[in-house]
């Protein structure tokens, strides 16, 4: 019988049903079973009671905590209200607390005459420390938190930059920007001036000088002593008149001892110091075997014609096969026919003694007779072309006094212009 009656009222609480299943024990036991029926109808009304009793508790317990649930609700946003006007107000305190000390380091800065205009410092305070309760000290806090960091100087940075080395390093600066400004305009004028006036070209003006001389009657340079008498410049004809007392007796002494002990060897030189007129002359006027020697007074004759206007250095020149020469150079290998310029065909013949380039220059310049007249003008004595390079028999021929009397005359501004001699 318990067990249908916890099955039909069952109850939220186990003591409670064994409560009343004892109480449905003793009734039956102690009222008789004539009171059994009255007993059961009791207890049924009493459980429904004990019912009624624990559901209302039940509804009591559940408003009393959805009371107590709301009013931690409100307490919760009421602190957090509070916390967040309290961080305010001491964030108002801590950016008052900043505007016045800029402020102070301003008023500082102008008291020593330090102030820098446009600082954001300035821009900042400027009109003087903004009131802790005004519109303005809100709407510009963020401003001045994030300004702050950044561009607040203290006063050891400010004398450094206002020291001595500091105004020497911008002024050092700024010479070197007005430096790059000049060097710009310079080459900007410099291009125009160009452009407008262009210089004459050398060939051109010894071309115009060459006719000049010929309507007023003097020869052609090419066949004179040199050019530098058709410009107007001082003739070199010969070396100068050497002194006895300039000879350079010791080294001269020297020099024949050695070749006393070579008895194979025939030595010919000849030196002269154009500043001290001190020389040595040893068979100097002795004629040897010119070899590649030769191409000295070959170069020279080619910018004496570019001088007089006859050549220019961008002028082709075909490579026959009967220029082409073995032994020296890299031209000998190229095919009949190759074309190069006159200046391609010089820097061969000078940098890596090119055989092939001086036979094609020597052929440019009128052959071997017309350099060799050339060569008498010039008072070389010796120096004589017989054959094309490369001349194995050796009967191409020069003297030392030869060679060091061309290069005294170049060195003086005879034979050529100052242009091509400093090209040479």
């Amino acid at each position: 019988m318990a067990f249908k009656c916890s099955t039909i009222y069952p109850t939220t609480d186990s003591f409670t049903t064994e409560v009343i299943v004892l109480g449905f024990i003793a009734q039956f036991f102690l009222g008789g079973r004539s009171g059994v029926g009255q007993g059961y109808e009791n207890w049924l009304y009493e459980l429904s009671q004990s019912q009624r009793v624990l559901k209302g508790k039940e509804i009591a317990v559940l408003q009393h905590s959805q009371k107590t649930s709301r009013i931690g609700r409100q307490q919760l946003l009421q602190e957090r209200r509070q916390a967040a006007q309290l961080q305010q107000v001491r964030q108002r305190r801590q950016d008052t607390q900043k505007a016045r000390l800029i402020a102070k380091r301003q008023q500082k800065a102008v008291a020593e005459g330090r102030r820098r205009v446009g600082h954001p410092e300035a821009l900042m305070v400027r009109g003087g420390v903004p009131s802790p309760k005004s519109s303005r000290e809100k709407t510009m806090s963020s401003r001045v938190r994030a300004q702050s960091r950044v561009c607040t100087l203290n006063a050891g940075e400010r004398r450094r930059r206002t020291s001595v080395g500091w105004v020497g390093a911008r002024w050092a600066g700024y010479c070197l920007r007005l430096g790059s400004f000049g060097l710009g305009i310079s080459a900007i004028v410099g291009t125009a001036i160009a452009i407008l006036h262009p210089l004459p070209n050398p060939g051109k003006l010894a071309s115009s000088m060459v006719a000049a001389s010929q309507k007023i009657g003097l020869s052609d340079p090419t066949t004179t002593t040199s050019n530098a008498s058709v410009l107007g410049l001082p003739s070199v004809a010969t070396l100068p008149v050497l002194s006895p007392e300039k000879e350079l007796k010791d080294a001269k002494a020297k020099i024949q001892d050695l070749v006393a002990a070579q008895a194979d060897l025939v030595p010919g030189m000849f030196f002269y110091n154009p500043d001290t007129g001190a020389y040595l002359d040893l068979a100097g006027d002795k004629s040897f075997s010119a070899a590649s020697t030769i191409k000295l007074p070959v170069l020279i004759a080619l910018f004496q014609d570019i001088d007089a206007g006859k050549a220019r250095l961008d002028d082709p020149l075909t490579m026959r096969k009967d220029l082409i020469a073995t032994e020296s150079g890299a031209m000998q290998y190229q095919p009949p026919g190759t074309k190069y310029s006159a200046l391609e065909t010089a820097e061969n013949m000078i940098t890596v003694s090119d055989n092939t380039a001086t036979n094609m220059l020597i052929d440019r310049l009128g052959g071997a007779a017309a350099l060799n007249q050339r060569f008498k003008t010039w008072g070389l004595t010796t120096t004589v072309i017989h054959n094309l390079l490369p001349d194995l028999q050796g009967t191409n021929t020069i003297s030392p006094k030869d060679l060091a009397s061309l290069m005294f005359k170049i060195s003086q501004g005879d034979l050529l212009t100052p242009h091509s001699r400093d090209a040479f």
